[in-house]
């Protein structure tokens, strides 16, 4: 019960500094299409109840610090820790959707990225597939993995 109590606080607390500092779960109601956008896909194990895990060989995955270089790098950043169970062509088509909002509201394709890492990276390609050919800016780091 204490472990639960923990977790959900921790979470709270990066959400809750996310927020403040310019990180959106999707596109915002009010889009700025002079804005540079970035969608960040992180690996399968950072989850909604825990996302900064540690793995035994690779240490903690510092979700927070790496979205935080993105701010401070002067994008708008689009990322939602998913659940276990989130299947990942419904992740793409539901990221589909929010980059053809964007592009609706006049945001260039070319201030538009995506950055996945490991899932969020076959995540990525799902969604590439899906809007063809575009000027979309697309980071793929360790998209080695059974999605497809």
């Amino acid at each position: 019960m204490l472990r639960s109590i923990f977790v959900f606080l921790s979470l709270l607390t990066v959400c809750t500094a996310a927020a403040a500092q310019g990180v959106a779960t999707e596109v915002p109601e009010d889009i700025d299409a002079s804005m540079r956008y970035v969608f960040y896909l992180a690996d399968e194990v950072v989850t909604p109840t825990n996302p900064q895990p540690h793995h035994p060989e690779y240490g903690e995955y510092q979700y927070a610090e790496i979205v935080n270089q993105f701010v401070a790098a002067g994008f708008a950043v689009i990322t939602q820790p998913r659940e276990p169970t989130a299947h990942p062509y419904l992740v793409a088509a539901s990221i589909v959707g929010q980059i053809r909002r964007l592009a609706d509201a006049g945001v260039p394709a070319a201030h538009i990225g995506i950055v996945g890492a490991g899932q969020g990276a076959a995540i990525a390609v799902i969604i590439a597939d899906k809007l063809g050919p575009s000027d979309l800016s697309i980071v793929l780091l360790s998209a080695c993995n059974a999605v497809f």
